[in-house]
C-alpha cells in the first residue's frame, strides 16, 4: 500500500493523491482490506507526515463509499499532532471528522479537535455536527455563522443568479440545519433569521 500511496502523490501531487488512492481502493475488490491498510499506513510515524495524511483522508473516503467499518484503533490516530496537521494542511478536515463520526467520537475529544479545527480556519457541516457532539453549542453557533458567511451565502447568492449543482449542495445544508435544529431547539437562530432575509431580497 505504501508503494501505491507513494507513487499516486509522485504522479499526482497530495491533494489529487488522495482521490486516486481513495477510487483504487473502493474499486480494488476488497475495500475492507485496503481500508485497514492505509489507517495502518497513516499510523506510521517514520513516514513523512503529509504521506500519512493522504492515506488517513483516502481510508475515510473510501470507507464511506464502500461503507466498511475504519479500524476501531484508528481513532489513536487523532491523538497524533503532526498528522492532524498534515491533513488540515492538506485541506481534508473532513476526514477528521469523518473518523470521529465513524468511529462515535464524542464529548471531550470531539469538542477538542472540533475547536482546533476551527482555529485552523476550518468552515462546513461536518464541523458544526463535530462541536454539537462534543456538546460545546457556543463553539457550533459561531462555526455554523462562519459557514454560513463564508460558504453557504456566496453559493446562496450565485445559485439564484445561475441554478447548478450547488442547489443540491445547498439543500443537503437546509436539511442539516433543520436536523440540528429539530435535536437542539433554538440553535442556529441568527442564521436561519439571516436566510429568510436573503429570500426576501429582489433577485
Amino acid at each position: 500500500m505504501l508503494a501505491v500511496v507513494t507513487a499516486a502523490i509522485a504522479r499526482l501531487g497530495h491533494h489529487a493523491a488522495v482521490d486516486a488512492v481513495r477510487q483504487g481502493a473502493v474499486s480494488g475488490g476488497d475495500a475492507a482490506a485496503a481500508v485497514t491498510a492505509l489507517c495502518a499506513l497513516a499510523g506510521e510515524p517514520g513516514l513523512p507526515a503529509m504521506t500519512r495524511a493522504v492515506a488517513l483522508a483516502a481510508a475515510v473516503g473510501a470507507g464511506a463509499v464502500a461503507e466498511v467499518a475504519l479500524p476501531v484503533g484508528a481513532v489513536d490516530l487523532l491523538d497524533d499532532r503532526g498528522l492532524v496537521d498534515a491533513v488540515l494542511a492538506l485541506g481534508h478536515s473532513g476526514a477528521l471528522t469523518g473518523l470521529c463520526a465513524a468511529l462515535g467520537v464524542t464529548g471531550g475529544d470531539a469538542r477538542r479537535l472540533g475547536l482546533r479545527l476551527a482555529a485552523s480556519g476550518a468552515v462546513g457541516p461536518h464541523l458544526v455536527a463535530l462541536l454539537l457532539a462534543g456538546a460545546d453549542r457556543a463553539a457550533a453557533e459561531r462555526a455554523l455563522a462562519a459557514d454560513w458567511s463564508r460558504r453557504v451565502r456566496p453559493l446562496l447568492v450565485a445559485a439564484a443568479a445561475t441554478p447548478g449543482p450547488t442547489t443540491v449542495e445547498l439543500t443537503t445544508w437546509r436539511d442539516l440545519l433543520d436536523g440540528w435544529r429539530a435535536t437542539h431547539p433554538g440553535f442556529g437562530a441568527e442564521v436561519v433569521a439571516a436566510l429568510s432575509e436573503l429570500a426576501r431580497q429582489p433577485s
